[in-house]
C-alpha cells in the first residue's frame, strides 16, 4: 500500500483492515505522496531483523534490526521506498529533559518508557504520539504474528499483526535533497525539503 497503491499514488483506494484479509475505504488524496515528494525519496534497503524480547535499550534494538534473526525463511532485507519507523528510531528521537536526561532514556528499556519515573523520555520524543498505537518495522523472529508497536502509553512492545495500529511512513532521502535556507528545524520554522 505504501509503495504502489493509494498512499503512494495520492488517490482513494482500499486499505488493509484487521485480519481475514478485510479492507476498508481509504483516502490519501490530500496526504499521500506528491510527485515532488517521490522525487526526493531514495529506493533503499530496509533491514528486517527482529528481537524476541522487548526488554532492551535503543542500541540493542538498532543492532538486532540490522541482524539476521528472522522467522524461518523470511528475508533479512527488503528494498523499497516507503517503510515504517524502527523501534530504535523512537528511542534515539528523545531529547530527555531535566528529570530524566537523554542518556538515562537511552539506557532504559523501551518497554519501560511507560513508567512515571521516565516520563521525560516519551514526552520529549518527537516520534511519540499519545493518541494512537503505531506499527514499526521490527517483528519477533520466534512468532511471525508479533510485530513491535509503539504504544500510546510510551512503551515499545509486541502487538498481534491482525490488530489495528496506525502507521507512520518513513523514507530515506536522495543525496541531492536539501533544506531550504533559513529553516531552523523548530515548530515555528520547520525544515522544508527541496530538490
Amino acid at each position: 500500500m505504501l509503495n504502489e497503491e493509494a498512499y503512494y499514488n495520492r488517490t482513494n483506494g482500499k486499505c488493509p483492515k484487521s485480519h481475514h484479509n478485510s479492507t476498508e475505504d481509504c483516502d490519501f488524496t490530500s496526504i499521500g505522496l506528491t510527485e515532488d515528494a517521490k522525487g526526493m525519496i531514495s529506493e533503499s534497503v530496509w533491514n528486517l531483523g527482529g528481537s524476541n524480547t522487548s526488554s532492551i535499550i535503543s542500541k540493542e534494538f538498532y543492532e538486532r534490526e540490522r541482524g539476521s534473526d528472522v522467522y524461518s525463511k523470511y528475508k533479512t532485507k527488503w528494498t523499497g521506498q516507503v517503510g515504517l519507523i524502527y523501534p530504535s528510531d523512537y528511542g534515539y528521537a528523545t531529547a530527555g529533559d531535566a528529570t530524566t536526561d537523554r542518556s538515562t532514556c537511552l539506557n532504559t528499556s523501551l518497554s519501560d518508557w511507560n513508567g512515571s519515573n521516565v516520563e521525560d523520555c516519551k514526552t520529549n520524543d518527537w516520534l511519540y504520539k499519545n493518541s494512537e498505537d503505531q506499527w514499526t518495522m521490527a517483528r519477533n523472529p520466534s512468532d511471525p504474528t508479533q510485530i513491535f508497536a509503539l504504544y500510546s502509553t510510551g512503551q515499545e512492545y509486541f502487538n498481534r499483526a491482525f490488530n489495528e495500529c496506525e502507521i507512520r511512513p518513513s523514507v530515506y532521502l536522495n543525496l541531492n535533497t536539501g533544506i531550504k535556507i533559513g529553516e531552523v528545524g523548530s515548530s515555528t520554522s520547520p525544515f522544508v525539503l527541496k530538490k
